[in-house]
């Protein structure tokens, strides 16, 4: 009898152990995408005067946050976060449904991120992409901080 209960804490542990290195490892892939996403809309959009520059890294964000398999996704401008993980929005669902820390609060920002980069983009209700440098750069700005608000959730 002893054995067996031996055994049934055993299993127990290592599935707890598994499911918090899960939760632990979807929320690492989701940071290390969500900082490339913030170093483009953050540093590179903001570099010149050039809409279409601009609107190009916004676009690699918004590969950063769909991942390959986005609707929004756009393989032409290329994936900054290629080999990083699956895309921020699934690897921070993951990371909710594993119970990692800070992931709801994450998921909330990176949410945030992905419209405003989606009205940026022209990809929301329809719109049309922005065609001003002048007013991609601050919008650009603002996405960058709800980035930086979801990778310091995952602190």
């Amino acid at each position: 009898m002893r054995g067996l209960v031996a055994g049934v804490i055993v299993l127990a542990l290592i599935a707890f152990v598994t499911g918090a290195a899960t939760a632990e490892s979807s929320a690492d892939a989701a940071k290390k995408q969500l900082q490339t996403a913030m170093f483009h809309a953050g540093e590179l959009a903001q570099r010149g005067n050039v809409a279409a520059t601009s609107l190009m890294h916004l676009q690699h964000v918004m590969n950063c946050l769909e991942g390959p398999r986005g609707k929004n996704f756009r393989p032409a401008v290329g994936n900054p976060c290629q080999g990083q993980g699956n895309g921020v929005m699934i690897d921070l669902q993951a990371a909710v449904e594993s119970g990692a820390t800070g992931a709801v609060k994450a998921a909330r920002y990176a949410r945030v991120a992905h419209d405003m980069t989606a009205n940026v983009l022209g990809y929301a209700k329809g719109g049309s992409a922005f065609t001003e440098v002048d007013a991609i750069q601050p919008w650009a700005k603002q996405i960058a901080a709800q980035l930086k608000l979801a990778v310091d959730a995952l602190k």
